[in-house]
């Protein structure tokens, strides 16, 4: 059985697939499912380290949350 993790990043790498085919809104909108199926991967992998992980059940709080991890990378 595959592990979760290892099933998000396969739907993020969907995702990018997808939105290489598509510009604009549409694109946007596969990269931030990207993030999203990226996200759920690392938090995935922390329960299996027994690490803190955040759970987020509110999409837009998600969204936020990267927005803030994007803030500081830059």
């Amino acid at each position: 059985m595959q592990p979760r993790s290892e099933k998000f990043h396969a739907h993020a790498a969907e995702c990018q697939g997808l939105a290489k085919r598509y510009g604009s809104l549409m694109k946007e909108q596969y990269e931030q499912l990207v993030r999203q199926w990226l996200f759920l991967a690392k938090q995935a992998e922390a329960e299996t380290f027994n690490r803190r992980t955040l759970v987020v059940r509110d999409p837009v709080l998600l969204c936020a949350h990267h927005v803030r991890e994007a803030r500081a990378r830059q």
